[in-house]
């Protein structure tokens, strides 16, 4: 048990600390009670409250200095309600640190009786399990990494311990404001660490594959799992289940996308250009680049900086069905779908401009393609990037016929675009909230070596101005100039209303002129020596680098925690069932309402998705059941003598189960989705293993590497 001296204003009877007995305290006014601050040592703790009460919209708040210094593991954001259908209620609670003060709010608001009899606060083991599932964890790591001996003592050999250090500094530098004491809150933090809330609450609930995220619309949920990619935020969920607190599972989640990026780049841009000198640079150019560092930390947007991950991939792709050089030679289309399959999994606006500018490249040399039959190579993409895409792709689709506010986008992009000189600035003035959205120097200056010396040189010469092209197409489409207006009055205004900002399409530019650069600084390779101008090139990236971070430091505060908040559903609602009425949900409380008196409902119980409860119903017509779920397609419910029981739409689109005339038994009601899903997540998972399997087998000897 925790010093004794920590909880003196409480009284201790055995294991138990009461934290407060108010003697039946009975509310008949509407009104809230905060009770004195706790002081907890760190560890975990279950804080039960005891009541009755004959209304369902009362709720208790749990917080500490305004923060989420603690974790409710099973009440989004230490918020619950107190239904009549149970008369005690159970949160647990962790704390990261010592002395950490914990106030509990009861909120009546008014309707019925709510009796507060007893609340308690008991110290658990979940702390210790967790501490030995991360010593498990890392222990794990460091079985992976003696099991790889070989490869890793390889990438330190004499040969390549130069390259393999300057990519680990990459990562560290990129990494850097993750290192910062707290975390920086970007435009879309509050929306993802919910979704990594969501995903973790998902799989605790024993969802397969885990879709419907509990936590959002006050625990009711939201469609997020299946209308927004996910792959990526499994290690951080992960994180989350183990102990790690909010700010440790998003700050992992940047330093391993790093941690993709660089060695992805670095392979790309090698087997682009046959030179590992070049392959650094491209990589130093593409990583460290303004829009990409923007994502990461200002912006916080998660779904476009794991995007970022697949380009060099699908940059390397590409190159190898236009280029001569592999008329004769099987191409990249592995690399191209993988590439491809980043993207589908990190962000779906992402995924269509991707589309875009693949199609455009296809049209331009749609020739190449088509040469030696490597229409097959083509076919053989498109058919892995479903396959192993169709765990996300078939409930996407599936849940896109559905009447939701994403079908409905309002507004314009016409007058969002921005000004073309912010393109090669950071310096916004000190009162101005404006981004600093520029290329970088870098990019910059490695795209003019490329046009200088365009005349003298041909090899690259074609990769060199497509992808200056695309480069400047990308800019131009981010420009306030760009005929926005009249897209939008075409069938594609529902795509260009979604895109929102015209600026996203810098990272395709990013993309672009890191190409473009790097065919520049083959160029100069050829008139001065390579680690000459990869310094040089070095110190005008760091400084585009270090403008990005000063702007970051000025301009964003720092948080010590993060915080989440189950009534943000992003930006427009998107995925809320058309006609829903988000503050239903609040008022309505987490209650289960049959249609009549002659249903009786007990023993309740809710785990995330998944709820249980006995019903009784004395009469022998059928009877209905609104729950406190949100009614999208995949919820499931079973009685436990009597099979399944038909499920439809609820007042407000809750989840409305039929009970039948007679009915005595326990129910229970989960989010299973469908059968097919699950068909194609086993079809996803059958695909990776065989591209895994068959790429073990392939000689991975770089044919064309200089040392």
């Amino acid at each position: 048990m925790a010093d004794e001296a920590v909880y003196s204003k409480l009284e201790k009877d055995g294991d138990i600390i009461t934290v407060i007995n108010p003697q039946h305290k009975q509310y008949e006014n509407e009104e809230g009670i905060i009770y004195d601050s706790v002081g907890l040592l760190k560890g975990s703790y279950d804080l039960t409250i005891q009541y009755k009460t004959d209304a369902d919209n009362n709720f208790f708040t749990i917080r500490s200095n305004n923060y989420n210094d603690i974790d409710a593991l099973y009440n989004e954001d230490l918020h619950g309600w107190l239904s009549s259908d149970a008369t005690i209620h159970t949160s647990h609670i962790r704390s990261y640190k010592n002395s950490v003060p914990l106030y509990l709010q009861i909120n009546y608001c008014g309707d019925g009786d709510l009796c507060i009899e007893r609340v308690t606060l008991t110290e658990t083991n979940e702390d210790v399990i967790c501490s030995v599932l991360r010593i498990a964890f890392l222990l794990l790591l460091i079985d992976l990494c003696i099991l790889n001996k070989k490869r890793i003592s390889q990438l330190f050999s004499l040969n390549n311990y130069r390259y393999t250090l300057f990519l680990l500094l990459l990562i560290l530098l990129s990494s850097l404001p993750v290192f910062a004491e707290g975390v920086f809150t970007g435009h879309d933090t509050l929306f993802h660490v919910t979704r990594i809330e969501g995903l973790k609450e998902a799989i605790l609930s024993g969802q397969f594959p885990p879709k419907m995220h509990s936590v959002h619309l006050y625990g009711y949920g939201y469609a997020t799992g299946q209308m927004y990619p996910q792959l990526f935020l499994y290690p951080s969920a992960v994180m989350r289940i183990i102990g790690f607190n909010k700010v440790q599972a998003h700050d992992f989640l940047i330093f391993m996308v790093n941690c993709i990026t660089v060695p992805v780049s670095f392979y790309s841009y090698k087997q682009i250009f046959r030179d590992r000198y070049i392959a650094l640079t491209g990589t130093m150019l593409y990583v460290l680049a303004p829009y990409r560092i923007l994502n990461l930390y200002y912006r916080d947007a998660v779904g476009e900086y794991c995007a970022m991950i697949g380009f060099p991939l699908i940059a390397l792709g590409l190159y190898s069905f236009i280029s001569k050089e592999y008329s004769d030679k099987k191409p990249h289309y592995v690399a191209l779908a993988a590439g491809y399959s980043i993207v589908l999994e990190s962000h779906v606006l992402s995924s269509l401009g991707t589309a875009f500018f693949s199609l455009l490249l296809g049209l331009v040399f749609i020739r190449r393609f088509f040469t030696n039959k490597r229409y097959i190579y083509l076919g053989k993409t498109f058919i892995l990037t479903i396959c192993v895409n169709a765990a996300f792709l078939v409930p996407f689709l599936d849940y896109m016929r559905l009447p939701m506010n994403t079908n409905h986008f309002t507004g314009s992009i016409g007058n969002k675009g921005i000004d073309a000189v912010r393109l090669f600035t950071f310096n916004m003035p000190q009162d101005s909230d404006k981004m600093p959205l520029a290329l970088g120097y870098g990019l910059i200056f490695a795209t003019i070596f490329f046009i200088i010396y365009l005349r003298s040189e041909k090899e690259y010469r074609v990769l060199g101005l497509a992808a200056t092209a695309l480069g400047i197409l990308s800019c131009i489409m981010s420009l306030h100039i760009f005929p926005w207006q009249l897209v939008e009055k075409t069938a594609l205004n529902g795509v260009a209303s979604a895109i929102q900002f015209p600026w996203r399409f810098l990272a395709y530019a990013t993309i672009a002129f890191t190409i473009s650069g790097c065919v520049g600084m083959v160029y100069l390779s050829r008139r001065m020596s390579k680690i000459t101008g990869l310094l040089i090139l070095g110190l005008v990236i760091c400084f585009s680098f270090i403008n990005m971070t000063d702007f970051l430091f000025e301009k964003k505060e720092i948080s010590a925690d993060l915080k989440t908040d189950a009534s943000y559903l992003g930006v427009k609602d998107e995925y809320l069932l058309e006609g829903a009425d988000k503050e239903f949900f609040l008022k309505r409380g987490e209650m289960i309402k049959p249609s009549s008196e002659d249903v009786t409902i007990s023993e309740y119980s809710k785990l995330g998705s998944r709820l249980s409860f006995k019903a009784v119903n004395i009469d022998d017509e059928t009877q209905i059941v609104d729950l406190p779920l949100t009614m999208y397609p995949g919820y499931c419910a079973e009685a436990s003598t009597t099979g399944k029981l038909d499920v439809t739409y609820g007042e407000n689109g809750l989840v409305r189960v039929l009970i039948p005339g007679g009915l005595n038994d326990e129910i229970s009601v989960y989010f299973g989705g469908k059968w097919y899903w699950k068909a194609a997540s086993v079809l996803s998972i059958i695909t990776v293993i065989y591209i895994l399997t068959a790429q073990a087998g392939i000689n991975h000897s770089d044919k064309w590497g200089r040392k």
